[in-house]
């Protein structure tokens, strides 16, 4: 599952569903396709997935994107997106966030930093 916290710098944590842990974490100061896909990698490189995989996102462009999209492929994933409107359909990233942003973001400052 995907989704973002939008502080200084962008969070874009790789939730595994079943578990309920989350993976993998990427951190930038950009939300963009190469952000989702350094998540989406280090979440491959923790966990070796078989087929029958569903990757769910929110319908941003970084998720839809052709490069992604053709990673996703490259895995073996079935892509589920969640409708347009409907933010019960994310409740488990949503509750991850809630708790992320109560109990670390709203705590700290950030500064902003660049990878290259």
């Amino acid at each position: 599952m995907f989704a973002y916290a939008r502080t200084l710098s962008t969070w874009q944590p790789f939730l595994d569903a079943y578990s309920r842990k989350m993976i993998s974490c990427a951190v930038s100061v950009d939300l963009d396709t190469f952000l989702t896909l350094v998540a989406l990698k280090t979440a491959m490189a923790q966990r070796r997935s078989g087929s029958h995989v569903i990757h769910y996102s929110v319908r941003g462009v970084q998720y839809a994107s052709n490069e992604y999209m053709g990673e996703l492929k490259n895995y073996g994933f079935l892509v589920s997106m969640a409708c347009i409107g409907n933010p019960y359909e994310n409740a488990m990233m949503e509750s991850f966030f809630k708790t992320l942003k109560h109990e670390e973001v709203n705590l700290c400052e950030y500064e902003i930093f660049r990878t290259w």
